[in-house]
C-alpha cells in the first residue's frame, strides 16, 4: 500500500509539478506528536534517474526502521511538508482510539466506537478546512510554483471527504450520548454543518485511491465506498475518483 502511495506522489511530481505534501499525522511543532522532520533524509541528486521501485518496496517493508511513503517522497524529490493536523482534534481522536483498544472499564463498546467516529470526523473536517490556507500561503511566499498539493490520509476518512466535496459541506452529527449531554448544557443545535473551504474557494480536487484498494470490492464495501466509487467512475469533473497503476 505504501509503495502505491509513493508511486502516486512520484507520478504527481513528474506530471503535475507537485511541490507540496500534506501528510496526515504530521506535525511541524516541537511537540510530542509524530513528525517526519525528526527523521534525517538526504535528498538525492536531480540526476539520479527514476526511483528503483524494488528498493522502495524493500525500504518500506523494513520493520526495523520507521519509514513511510511521504518520507521517501521527501527524500527523492524537492518537496515541502506542511502540517494541516489540528493538534487538539488529533489528541482527542488518539485518546478515543486508546480507550477503545484498551477497553478500560467500558460496558458499551458501541458507544465508545460511535464517540471515536465522531472525533475522527471532527479531525477530518479540521484538516480539510486548513488545506486552502496552507496551499495559498506557500504559493504567495513563492515556496511552490503552483497552488496545488498532495494530501495523504487513511481510507477510513475518504467516504466523509467525498460526500463533503459532492455537497460542498460536511455534516457532523453527535452520537446520542454526547447529544444528550449537549442539550442538557443548553446547546439546542449541536449538529455541525460546515461549508468546505475547498469548495468555497473553488479548489479543484482529485481523490486518488491506490490500485490495491480501488480493486478490492470487500474493502470498498466495508468502508461504505463501493457505491461512491462506482458512481464517481461514471462522472466527469469537478470530482474525479481514480486509481494510478
Amino acid at each position: 500500500m505504501q509503495t502505491e502511495v509513493y508511486q502516486i506522489g512520484d507520478w504527481l511530481v513528474h506530471h503535475e509539478g507537485l511541490q507540496l505534501l500534506l501528510p496526515e499525522g504530521f506535525f511541524e511543532s516541537k511537540s510530542s506528536q509524530p513528525s517526519i522532520n525528526k527523521i534525517t533524509v538526504e535528498p538525492k541528486s536531480p540526476c539520479a534517474g527514476p526511483p528503483d521501485m524494488k528498493e522502495i518496496e524493500k525500504r518500506l517493508a523494513d520493520d526495523k526502521t520507521f519509514v513511510n511513503a511521504e518520507m521517501l517522497l521527501k527524500e527523492d524529490h524537492k518537496l515541502k511538508l506542511r502540517q494541516v493536523e489540528d493538534e487538539k482534534a488529533y489528541d482527542s481522536a488518539r485518546t478515543g482510539i486508546v480507550n477503545l483498544a484498551s477497553n478500560r472499564g467500558f460496558c458499551d463498546l458501541s458507544t465508545v466506537k460511535s464517540e471515536l467516529d465522531y472525533l475522527q470526523e471532527l479531525r477530518t473536517v479540521a484538516m480539510l478546512q486548513r488545506i486552502p490556507e496552507v496551499v495559498d500561503e506557500e504559493f504567495r511566499q513563492g515556496d511552490i510554483g503552483m497552488p496545488k498539493a498532495m494530501f495523504t490520509i487513511g481510507l477510513s476518512h475518504i467516504r466523509q471527504i467525498v460526500q463533503g466535496l459532492v455537497e460542498g459541506k460536511i455534516r457532523v452529527a453527535m452520537p446520542p450520548v454526547l447529544l444528550a449531554a449537549a442539550k442538557k448544557n443548553g446547546d439546542n443545535d449541536p449538529v455541525s454543518d460546515t461549508e468546505l473551504n475547498l469548495c468555497k474557494e473553488n479548489f479543484g480536487v482529485t481523490v486518488i485511491l491506490p490500485r490495491t484498494l480501488a480493486d478490492n470490492q470487500k474493502v470498498l464495501t466495508l468502508m461504505g465506498l463501493d457505491k461512491i466509487v462506482t458512481r464517481a467512475r461514471s462522472q466527469s469533473p469537478p470530482l474525479v475518483l481514480s486509481a494510478i497503476h
